[in-house]
């Protein structure tokens, strides 16, 4: 997937986003941070299809995203989403089989959908009980990896991870990191992070860009950016990660 000098113009004339341009592979863990406000859930929006750029494109396989939502089906299938909250996407009325199989269905995927869940749900740590279990009944933690497993259920090559792990406490956090980490490496699924925790980019990312004021202004290894930072606001969000900082 390549963000081809994507701007987003709003309607008081400033710009949420401005000439972005990302690459996304199956080969790709790129963490994406900036300040609140910097256009990063705009992004999000706009990779997925959900908002149209002002001007640029957004391309899957070279080809443009269609723009009527009939022809987004085969575009949904390699790309899928994991929200901040997880509540906020299985019905909590529903049991976690309900919930991974909706996808499937929608998008026509041909394949046993029993086995799908299973795939999925052993592929975030999840035992195959868990497939009765109603939504209501989960951890938080749960939840985000029935999130991430309703996400990559459906045969996803890439994923965007909009604050995953913000949800949940600090251990927990490293728990899911590592399972992000693991999907991408040994299960080759692309990954853009969305996040402003810096120290789960660098755990899990092995690139990072700095999003500010809707434009990219820091864009290379994880260890080039975080540890030797030239931007303002790279070096702004370092400091603020630090041990004993403040805010």
């Amino acid at each position: 997937m390549h963000a081809q000098r994507v701007s987003v113009r709003l309607a008081d004339g400033t710009d949420a986003l401005a000439d972005v341009d990302l690459r996304l592979t199956s080969a790709t863990s790129l963490g994406l941070v900036g300040r609140s406000g910097a256009g990063k859930s705009t992004l999000a929006r706009v990779l997925l299809g959900l908002q149209r750029p002002t001007s640029g494109e957004v391309l899957l396989d070279g080809a443009a995203l269609p723009r009527r939502r009939a022809g987004l089906r085969r575009f949904r299938r390699c790309l899928q989403y994991v929200p901040q909250d997880p509540a906020g996407s299985l019905d909590p009325r529903r049991d976690v089989a309900a919930c991974l199989t909706e996808p499937l269905r929608s998008l026509a995927i041909d394949d046993d959908h029993d086995s799908c869940v299973e795939r999925a749900l052993d592929a975030v740590g999840l035992d195959t009980t868990f497939a009765r279990r109603r939504c209501s009944s989960l951890s938080g933690g749960q939840a985000q990896r029935v999130a991430i497993a309703r996400a990559i259920g459906t045969g996803a090559t890439l994923l965007v991870a909009d604050e995953p792990l913000s949800s949940v406490d600090v251990g927990l956090r490293r728990d899911l990191a590592a399972l992000l980490q693991h999907l991408h490496v040994d299960h080759g699924l692309g990954l853009l992070l969305i996040t402003h925790d810096l120290h789960a980019v660098a755990s899990v990312c092995s690139t990072a860009a700095v999003l500010h004021d809707g434009r990219v202004v820091e864009h290379g290894s994880t260890a080039q950016v975080l540890d030797a930072p030239t931007h303002p606001a790279t070096r702004a969000l370092v400091d603020a990660s630090r041990p004993g900082a403040l805010g």
